[in-house]
């Protein structure tokens, strides 16, 4: 099991998976916060399981499996000023396709 992934690019991608985590305390040793602060992006596998951890401006989505072929996405965040126009922009690049 892995808590932490770590993947290069253009911006780096952070990837944590909280699935067998049961408290915070087991998250402070790897300084979960210094990657909260960033330049890259954070993905959190079972995020909702410590919630009171994330800053006021994450990004939340939920995705749910409708059917076989169909997927369905809900997003949350408490800054929408922050995020309106970057989700706009992911918005049309998807229906461009």
């Amino acid at each position: 099991y892995i808590l932490l992934r770590e993947y290069p690019g253009r911006k780096w991608l952070y990837h944590f998976d909280f699935y067998r985590l049961s408290s915070v305390r087991e998250l402070e040793g790897i300084g979960y916060e210094e990657y909260f602060e960033q330049d890259g992006v954070c993905v959190v596998e079972w995020a909702d399981k410590f919630p009171q951890i994330f800053p006021k401006s994450a990004l939340w989505i939920k995705l749910s499996v409708m059917s076989e072929e169909a997927r369905q996405i809900e997003i949350e965040t408490q800054s929408p000023e922050k995020w309106q126009k970057r989700l706009e922009g992911v918005i049309k690049e998807i229906l461009r396709r």
